[in-house]
């Protein structure tokens, strides 16, 4: 059994940035939604704040964060900038 850092609704999207190999990489929401098995919710698509890095008030942070990653240059509705 492998052991990660983060255990959570959004474990898959974990999973996958922790074999991503370059310093940044632009995932759309349909890429992601493909990654996770579930789309992702109408607050993603609504507020810049729903991407935000702050693992104390959000759950889906605490994904990309464990796994070494920060997100950017968000387009709502379409697609996310993650970056070491």
């Amino acid at each position: 059994m492998e052991y990660y850092m983060y255990h959570g609704k959004y474990l898959e999207l974990h999973k996958y940035l922790l074999k991503v190999k370059e310093d940044s990489v632009v995932l759309s929401y349909e890429e992601m939604e493909i990654i996770l098995g579930f789309k992702l919710p109408n607050s993603a698509s609504k507020y810049v704040e729903w991407w935000d890095n702050n693992t104390h008030n959000h759950t889906q942070a605490r994904a990309w964060r464990t796994a070494g990653w920060y997100t950017g240059n968000i387009k709502l509705g379409e697609s996310v900038k993650f970056y070491k």
